[in-house]
């Protein structure tokens, strides 16, 4: 059985066999084995850490990791990264792969797998490669592993295996926030998010993380577009997060995109009133023009019946250019300073209270009728 190899890969292996024991392991084989593109390939070797360093002075070698090693090289700016053995061999390192489907090592030559390999690749079946409790507790994030892979790729997660991860689901909770996103954002973004989002919560894998505060439908999600920022809003609701979402994906390692999330939610609050054009003028100051898409996307996968008639009004707003920022004012700081007003600060105040002035009422955004305006607040 032969594994295609483009030539970034022969060269890595060709140089490691060349020094020692060299191997390609886990997803480049297990995809192309099924017949689908690998993304990224791994190695395994026999090489001490310093010698690879060596070999691949060229490639900018760069170790990683503190508990288990990696040494990332670079070939024609694509990262590949290479390990020692888990264990003293092939075999023992093939027992420590987190699935059967993953454990696959190939030098070349022939190819190496465990006994259910596989059968378990052609069947497309998600089995842990050793005992399921050891395998977890080497790494709990496995569990979450399993999740994404049946997301991803439809694979099949056995009896065996889903009695194991429920058995041992509270270990999730010693996972980093980060790594949990990792796997999260992949969910969401596979081609079965709800129903991937549904195993986490069904294995308990989230309760640390984003408990449940209420009886979610996941189907939003998989009914949404492709997009992670929509599908985190759409998972923050079916979760009942609303009003605390930005502080849990704090928690999960999100920057900046925890705040438009954040913002995207608050949606709710004004479509679920009374409102006016004024508060739509406010609520696309704080928005940002640029995210009404997402607003829309999100009122219409959850349904909310007011929904088109408030996109309506956020987009004829955009359509007239109503004034939404400073820079939209008809007076600028140059002309504050023309009345004589020197302190930056006084100057930042003033067109402030010009911008409520026009988000009250665009007609007053005129320049006689604001440099008035201000003129009667300094001198009344």
């Amino acid at each position: 059985m032969k594994i295609e190899m483009d030539e970034h890969v022969k060269f890595i292996l060709d140089t490691l066999n060349s020094h020692g024991k060299g191997y390609i392991v886990g997803g480049y084989l297990r995809d192309s084995l099924i017949g689908l593109k690998p993304k990224d390939c791994d190695f395994v070797t026999d090489i001490p850490y310093e010698e690879i360093k060596k070999f691949f002075k060229e490639q900018r070698p760069k170790i990683l990791g503190k508990s288990f090693k990696i040494i990332m090289v670079r070939v024609e700016g694509k990262k590949y990264e290479i390990s020692n053995f888990r264990g003293k061999n092939l075999e023992e390192d093939l027992r420590h792969r987190d699935f059967t489907i993953n454990a696959i090592a190939y030098d070349g030559k022939k190819i190496y797998y465990l006994k259910n390999s596989l059968q378990d690749l052609e069947k497309r079946v998600i089995r842990f490669s050793e005992n399921p409790k050891k395998i977890i507790k080497e790494d709990p994030l496995r569990m979450l592993r399993a999740v994404r892979f049946s997301a991803e790729k439809g694979f099949e997660i056995i009896p065996e295996t889903e009695a194991a991860i429920k058995e041992n689901s509270a270990m999730a909770a010693a996972v980093s926030g980060e790594r949990i996103k990792m796997e999260l954002d992949r969910i969401l973004l596979s081609p079965l998010p709800g129903f991937g989002v549904s195993k986490l919560y069904e294995y308990k894998l989230m309760d640390k993380f984003l408990p449940l505060l209420k009886n979610p439908d996941f189907n939003y999600i998989a009914e949404s577009e492709k997009d992670l920022i929509i599908r985190l809003v759409l998972l923050m609701y079916c979760s009942g997060h609303i009003s605390d979402a930005s502080n849990l994906m704090k928690k999960l390692g999100y920057g900046k995109m925890r705040e438009l999330v954040s913002k995207i939610l608050s949606s709710l609050s004004i479509v679920s009133k009374e409102y006016n054009r004024k508060e739509c003028r406010k609520f696309l100051r704080d928005i940002g023009l640029e995210n009404l898409h997402y607003i829309e996307s999100f009122l219409k996968v959850i349904k909310i019946s007011e929904y088109e008639k408030f996109i309506r009004i956020c987009k004829s707003i955009v359509e007239a250019k109503e004034p939404l920022y400073q820079k939209d004012l008809a007076i600028k700081a140059e002309n504050l300073v023309e009345l004589g007003i020197k302190d930056g600060k006084l100057i930042g105040e003033l067109l402030q209270k010009c911008m409520d002035v026009v988000l009250e009422n665009p007609e007053n955004n005129k320049k006689e009728f604001l440099l008035d305006f201000i003129f009667k607040m300094i001198y009344k």
